[in-house]
């Protein structure tokens, strides 16, 4: 379930000192919550919201899986693409779900084993070979959930449709954690609150990719072992929500293939659901209050007022958010990822560009994220792209509707978006 982190309230003694902070950024003098982290006073270290083997929420620090130098995976090393730190962690399989059961520190570099194995669920798989590149890391002993504070969730608050939940602890804090729809009695998250001012409050779900017509317009969800209560579809940007129907396992299956619906082979092992009627999903309301260059932006759902993590940046007419850019924490907008096709038939002449959707009812991001540096969009490429295809042949770029392909600019400095100062 996706969480927006949203505030703090303590209704602590007075004589009780506050474990956890959640941590907050100072935009140009407006403060904002961060939607996962907190920092531990007495750890002294960030940690989020984390379910365990013991079917509890704790707030943990950041870990990487452990990797294992025998076969029956009991000794375990850090294995991470850089230098080794923070923790690792060891699992246990429950009803097919895999918790997380021990966390143990990193204490110091070793060299890559000359083989390893993993840890699948309940199954030590290997062995692989030791991988220079790579780098790993002795643990200390192990620590259990005893350690770490634990989160409890509180009850939906508010009178509207749409409300909030909180996680408490037993110090008697309390942080605003996300909202529910009682209508649909599940969590909810807002979708595209970039320079949305009524976004969605829209539940979990798992994408419906296939069809049960030959026309690929009535579409099923080939669902995992847990069976999820909501599936969606459509476009990516503008999904439709829908409740799962009926039991269509056995039935023939099609799907989209180079622009042409055409049938699907499953294993026999796979359940398959056809989905009802699309669901109506409240809508909850973005005020963007005064300010200089940064405003704040308040969620109202009913008689709840809870803090959005983004601020609005006047000056560049966008919303953004707390991220790293150049080793720094700035307010950034939402980015556009780019591709890289050529501009002449030899294929010798590379372009960067990006990828926004024509016609999307969501607004399309003004910016691009290129080799950790933000541009700016600008027009659709005027010509025609190509790109190396199968057997290394120059080919004509035919982009998949609706996706259209822009020119971007030169990258910005890094000083063009507000610092956003971490404050505990």
């Amino acid at each position: 379930m996706r969480w927006l982190l949203l505030g703090f309230v303590c209704a602590c003694g007075d004589n009780v000192t506050p474990r956890l902070r959640q941590v907050r950024y100072d935009i140009a003098g407006v403060e904002v919550p961060d939607p996962r982290l907190f920092h531990d006073l007495q750890r002294d270290e960030d940690c989020v919201a984390t379910p365990w083997a013991d079917g509890a929420t704790y707030c943990t620090p950041a870990f990487t899986p452990a990797v294992y130098t025998d076969p029956i995976c009991s000794q375990p090393l850090a294995q991470t693409a850089d230098a080794p730190a923070g923790y690792a962690a060891t699992y246990f399989a429950l009803r097919g779900e895999v918790s997380l059961r021990r966390l143990r520190p990193v204490v110091s570099e070793v060299p890559p084993p000359a083989q390893y194995w993993v840890l699948d669920r309940t199954e030590c798989i290997g062995p692989y070979a030791g991988d220079a590149s790579m780098h790993f890391g002795a643990l200390g002993g192990e620590l259990d959930e005893s350690q770490f504070v634990r989160l409890r969730r509180s009850a939906p608050q508010g009178d509207g449709r749409v409300q909030r939940i909180a996680l408490d602890t037993d110090d008697g804090q309390r942080f605003p954690t996300g909202f529910y729809d009682r209508a649909l009695a599940t969590g909810c998250s807002l979708e595209h609150t970039s320079d949305v001012a009524s976004p969605r409050c829209v539940p979990d779900a798992i994408a419906a990719t296939l069809f049960g017509d030959a026309s690929c317009s009535q579409p099923v969800l080939v669902a995992p072992p847990e069976l999820p209560a909501f599936a969606r579809y459509g476009a990516n940007d503008c999904p439709t929500y829908a409740p799962l129907a009926d039991d269509v396992s056995g039935q023939p299956v099609f799907g989209v293939r180079g622009g042409q619906c055409a049938p699907v082979t499953l294993p026999e092992a796979y359940e398959l659901y056809s989905v009802g009627a699309p669901l109506e999903l409240p809508v909850v309301t973005r005020d963007r209050g005064d300010g200089m260059r940064i405003q704040p932006i308040t969620v109202v759902t009913g008689d709840v007022r809870v803090a959005d993590l983004a601020v609005h940046d006047g000056e560049l007419g966008v919303d953004c958010r707390p991220g790293l850019l150049a080793g720094t924490s700035r307010c950034l907008p939402e980015t556009a990822d780019t591709v890289t096709y050529f501009i002449d038939e030899q294929c010798r002449d590379p372009i960067d560009v990006a990828l926004l959707a024509d016609g999307s009812c969501a607004p399309q991001p003004r910016y691009a994220l290129h080799a950790g540096e933000i541009h700016a969009i600008g027009e659709p490429v005027p010509g025609q792209l190509f790109e190396v295809s199968t057997g290394d042949r120059c080919m004509p770029h035919v982009a998949a509707p609706p996706l259209v392909a822009h020119l971007i600019g030169p990258a910005l400095p890094a000083e063009t978006f507000v610092a956003a100062d971490v404050r505990y």
